[in-house]
């Protein structure tokens, strides 16, 4: 999904991408993954970005900030937030608010709709519950090129 907020300052986005078993393996079984992904970027220079990502075994992770990666609790994966501006990444790991930033709160709420219905409701166009993501079937097919 994608929206504008903040009367057009703030372009935010929301994914959710299902890996098939195998991917990444997170929880060592035949369910899929879930990465789920929210970001706010400024819609003028220097376009300055937050983002929070997951990624969880068989469910749609849209809470967890200490172990975002796999629920595993290693210092190494603790990415909480990332920062980036018109040139790309800056860092991760940043657990506050970094000046001149979209603030961290606002990218929790918009994290924290993902794997709900959304604002939407059910069948609505940000509806991101588990089950709509696992109905989806999206298959990719060659053409040879015009």
């Amino acid at each position: 999904m994608l929206e504008q907020m903040d009367s057009g300052t703030l372009l935010c986005f929301q994914s959710i991408i299902r890996f098939t078993s195998g991917t990444f393996n997170c929880g060592g079984d035949a369910n899929p993954d879930y990465y789920s992904l929210a970001y706010s970027q400024e819609t003028s220079a220097p376009f300055r970005a937050t983002a929070r990502a997951t990624l969880a075994n068989n469910t749609i992770d849209n809470t967890s900030v200490s172990n975002p990666v796999c629920g595993l609790a290693l210092a190494s994966l603790q990415l909480n937030y990332g920062q980036f501006n018109g040139n790309g990444f800056i860092t991760d790991g940043v657990s506050t608010e970094i000046s001149g930033h979209p603030p961290i709160s606002r990218v929790n709420t918009l994290f924290s709709r993902n794997g709900t219905s959304g604002k939407g409701g059910a069948n609505g166009f940000d509806d991101t519950q588990k089950a709509k993501i696992d109905a989806l079937a999206i298959a990719f097919k060659s053409a040879a090129a015009p």
